[in-house]
């Protein structure tokens, strides 16, 4: 199997509106596309979060889903929302022209004081493809959200394009990942690590299974949480996690 080196010869393709950015993705996998591409959008009509959330999607934002094989086995893919991470920070500082410092928050929230202001979502199609999905708020807030939320232009005064948001995000994904190729999780880890919201803190976690709270002491060798409850120090691998005094 043919696998992905990004630096950078993935191609891009505009759509005026689709569904969702990562639905197109999927649907051009199971066509035989095997990237690298990026599809993005200027609107959404069904944009889709993590669990099946709702992504709400005004116009002026980026949404974006890149289709690739990466390297690696599947067991590591997961890694690659922390690759994302990093690179849509980067993005975002670029794009302001380094007036924003973003938090990352476990596992693929990017945060500014507190804030969302993008979201990724990453989805495997059992045949060695990953689509990666980004939103991005440039120039709108989303409304009806459950969280605290931002935008670009909010931030800065700044409004960019979301043509020019790609072409960071693309350039900085591809930085990201082929560290992450090279050189393996450590230092994505470490870099995350850096800049993660609400380390050492106390914070509750919900895994659609069960809720606790704890000390959030980190990331595990494979990108988990870990958290220190009093009694032991769990990892968890797939949930949330919030900050002790938002529940």
């Amino acid at each position: 199997m043919a696998h992905t080196n990004l630096s950078d010869g993935s191609r891009v393709i505009r759509l005026d509106r689709v569904d969702s950015t990562n639905a197109e993705a999927l649907r051009m996998c199971f066509a035989g596309e095997s990237g690298p591409v990026w599809v993005y959008a200027a609107e959404q009509s069904a944009g889709r979060g993590r669990r099946g959330r709702t992504w709400h999607s005004p116009k002026g934002n980026l949404y974006a889903s890149l289709v690739f094989k990466p390297t690696g086995s599947a067991s590591t893919h997961a890694q690659l929302s922390f690759v994302a991470a990093l690179a849509v920070a980067d993005a975002v500082g670029e794009l302001s022209a380094g007036r924003i410092k973003s938090d990352l928050k476990w596992p693929n929230d990017i945060l500014v004081e507190g804030k969302k202001v993008a979201g990724l979502l990453l989805e495997g199609t059992g045949e060695g493809s990953v689509v990666l999905g980004v939103g991005l708020n440039l120039a709108e807030v989303p409304s009806d959200v459950p969280y605290a939320a931002t935008c670009v232009a909010e931030e800065t005064s700044f409004l960019v394009p979301p043509e020019m948001a790609m072409q960071e995000v693309r350039a900085h994904f591809a930085k990201w990942y082929d560290t992450w190729r090279e050189a393996g999780f450590e230092p994505i880890r470490q870099a995350w690590l850096a800049r993660a919201a609400h380390l050492g803190q106390d914070i509750v976690v919900r895994t659609g299974r069960e809720e606790f709270s704890g000390r959030f002491l980190g990331l595990s060798p494979v990108g988990a949480a870990l958290v220190d409850t009093g009694d032991e120090t769990r990892e968890v691998l797939a949930g949330d996690i919030f900050p002790l005094d938002e529940n």
